[in-house]
This record gives structure tokens, sequence and C-alpha cells, in this order.
């Protein structure tokens, strides 16, 4: 198990997406702008990022506002205007506003583009900073020039590292259909310095607009577990308990074993295939000589949720009051969750190369 505590709070000063939006947020539609015409299809994807580095640099430049305290806030300004108009063209132009083309085919590019962008004092845990704002958009460009957007709300920044972030984590066309499907991740930090995890979408661009794409379960990152060049995608809170001392920011979340969504050539993901059994061999290499060492490996090792906890409530005593730690309860929030595939003690089977436990 591993316990996210003090580390969600050192991200704080790194974090850098908008909050998210429901995950049945409207979809939007095609983009009603004239595209840019392009000289070809091959063109189209890169044709698309310089233009939108160059919109981003012109709207950073353009920038109005001022860095106006808060009325009551005794501390001083952190920064001032001209470090957050330094930092707004930095961001314009550094790579943080990411744009990405899809790898070995020609389906499209996704890119961000700022609008409305001003300068601002956001107060973080009571102290102002001297920094931006910014309405962000996310675009979609297909081979033959046509573009599709969504409005993924605000983006800040604090005179520094984006308090808020969003990312493309891969661009991929899962489905075949040559428009490649984005992995967006969002990610914000609470100016009171409480961080919120980051999560992770798979939006299309389907004629009728930019919508979620059905993965068919929650996941919280992507790599490629198999190596076939084909993202996959991990959930990472598939077992999720919570350590209730916790800190200023609440109880502190408790991870065991992640669980894979193998992407398969069909445009769906497998939790229950060969892949993602395997994937899990690796995260839980062999069964726990006692279920309260490692319950998520208990029970993907086919420990029963009757067992786990009959051996656990043995193992721990209740505590004693309420800021003692509490090993019984994480435990016991662990056992009645099942793997989603067959125990690996029923046909056990062999790793993946260059997996390693991501705990």
């Amino acid at each position: 198990m591993r316990i996210d505590r003090e580390a969600f709070l050192l991200l704080t000063a790194a974090l850098a997406g908008c909050r998210t939006p429901p995950h049945d947020a409207p979809k939007v539609g095609p983009d009603t702008r004239a595209a840019a015409p392009s000289p070809s299809p091959s063109n189209a994807p890169s044709a698309l990022c310089d233009e939108l580095r160059k919109a981003n640099l012109a709207e950073a430049k353009k920038a109005t506002g001022a860095c106006v305290a808060e009325p009551r806030t005794t501390f001083p300004m952190v920064g001032d205007v001209t470090s957050a108009r330094k930092d707004l063209d930095a961001a314009a132009g550094d790579g943080r506003l990411a744009c990405r083309e899809a790898k070995g085919a020609n389906a499209g590019a996704w890119g961000l583009e700022l609008h409305d962008a001003r300068l601002s004092a956001p107060s973080m845990e009571g102290v102002p900073h001297c920094g931006w704002k910014a309405r962000a958009e996310l675009v979609f460009q297909a081979p033959d020039g046509a573009r599709s957007r969504i409005d993924l709300g605000e983006m800040v920044s604090a005179g520094g590292p984006l308090t808020t972030r969003v990312a493309l984590r891969e661009v991929f066309d899962f489905d075949g259909d040559h428009r490649a499907e984005a992995v967006l991740e969002q990610a914000a930090v609470d100016l009171d310095g409480c961080p919120e995890p980051a999560a992770l979408r798979v939006l299309q661009a389907a004629p009728q607009g930019i919508r979620d794409y059905p993965v068919g379960a929650h996941f919280t990152d992507v790599l490629d577990a198999d190596g076939d060049g084909r993202p996959d995608l991990v959930d990472e809170t598939f077992y999720l308990s919570h350590d209730r001392i916790g800190g200023m920011c609440g109880a502190t979340p408790v991870r065991g074993a992640p669980i894979l969504l193998h992407s398969l050539r069909d445009g769906t993901f497998s939790r229950t295939d060969g892949v993602a059994r395997a994937f899990a061999r690796a995260q839980c290499p062999s069964k726990p000589k006692l279920p309260h060492d490692d319950v998520p490996c208990a029970r993907i090792w086919g420990e029963s949720e009757a067992s786990v906890r009959k051996d656990v409530e043995a193992a721990f005593p209740k505590p004693a009051g309420s800021f003692d730690a509490d090993p019984r309860g994480m435990a016991l929030e662990f056992a009645p969750v099942a793997p989603p595939f067959a125990p690996l003690s029923t046909d056990t089977p062999a790793p993946l190369a260059g997996v390693e436990r991501r705990r």
C-alpha cells in the first residue's frame, strides 16, 4: 500500500489542470470558425501547432488587468506586473501549453489555445501573488484541416508554476478512424494549499464535436504496459482506502495495487484479459503470507472477503482514540473489493517484461 500523505503536499508548488469538467459535460460541436487552409493533409497537424503558438503569444501580449490585493490582505504582494507578464509570455511560448500530433499516422493534432488573458492577484495560503488567468480551449485539427474545439475553463498562474494545469498526456488513434483521440490531464491546486488529484479523460473528435471517449472504466494514468505501441490506461484508485489521521487537507488517500485497462485494437479497453492479469502479477508477484500484509494483493490472488476480514480483525486492535493510527480501518476498506479478473491463483500468468511495481 502506498500512503500519499506528504507527497501530495509537496506537489502543491509543482502542480500545474483546470478543474475537471463533469464527466457528463455537454458535448461541444464542431468549430464554426473558418479553419486555416492547409497545403496538404500531412501538413495540417504541424500547421496547427505553429498557429496556436503564435495565437497564444499574441494573446499574452494584449493581456489586461492589474495585480491588486484584497482589502483585508495583510501580507505584501509577491511578484509584480512585469514578472507576471514575463511568466505569461513564457507559458504561451515554451511548451506549457501543449500541442501534439498523432505518432506514426496521419490522424491530426490536438493543442491548447488561450483566450481572455488578464493579470490578477490570486491569494495562495493568504498571500497575494501577482500572476495571470486565461480561458483555455482544446482544439482538434483533422488531417483535412477541419477543426473542433471545447472549452476547458480557466488556467491560473500565481507568478510561477501553473496552479492549474491542462496537459496532453497522449495523442493516439485508439479506434482507427484516422482522427486521433487525446488523453487529457487536468489538475488543480486549491489556493489554500490543498492539492486535488489530477483527473484524466480520453476525448475524441467525432463528426458531431469533441466528446468523451467510451473507455468504460475509471483510470488515473497512461502507459504502454505490453510494449505494443498502444497506450494503455491504469486505475491507481481501484483499491483505495484512507488514513483517518490525515493532515490539514483531511484524510490521506492510501492506494493498493493498480489495475490495468489494456488497449485493444478494436478501440476498447480490457481489465480482464491476459495482459491485464499479467500487469497485476507485476504489482503482486506472489500471494501475501497473511492477508493483512497486503489486502489488495491478497484479494487479487483469490483470498475471500470473509477470510480477509477475519485475519485483519485478529491482527489489528481497534484504535483507542480518534487521533490514533487505524491500520485495521484502512485494511477493511480494501476487503470488499474483488479484482475485475479471475484471481491469479486460478491460472497464474507470466509476468510482463519491463513492468515494475507502481507502489
